[in-house]
């Protein structure tokens, strides 16, 4: 009986809680206060001159219309043009460190079981 009573009143203090968080919907966003003139920005640091300065507005719905980049056709280079290209890079040295053998390993890894 006690257990039964004790469930009763968890239930009934649950609803009740529901009911007073229940809004009439027509609550209004807070207004944001004006930042003071001393406060406008934080310095990072205390030997950095430039604070960090954050500014929050109204947002609006729906995404950013999208633009679509235009294609714009190309021509291949001319074996000419190609090599005047590469003439105009600086040639590779290869540095006596530059090659290494190919590291096996020491012992044969075993086939996964199934």
């Amino acid at each position: 009986m006690k257990r039964n009573l004790m469930g009763l009143l968890v239930i009934g203090l649950l609803i009740l809680g529901l009911a007073a968080c229940k809004g009439d919907g027509t609550a209004t966003p807070a207004s944001t206060p004006e930042p003071d003139d001393e406060e406008v920005g934080v310095p990072l640091e205390a030997d950095d001159p430039e604070p960090l300065i954050f500014a929050l507005s109204e947002g609006t719905e729906g995404a950013q219309e999208y633009v679509a980049s235009t294609y714009v056709p190309g021509d291949p280079l001319s074996d000419v043009d190609l090599a005047a290209l590469l003439d105009r890079l600086p040639a590779l040295v290869q540095g006596a460190d530059d090659t290494t053998d190919f590291n096996l390993p020491d012992d044969l890894i075993p086939p996964p079981r199934p």
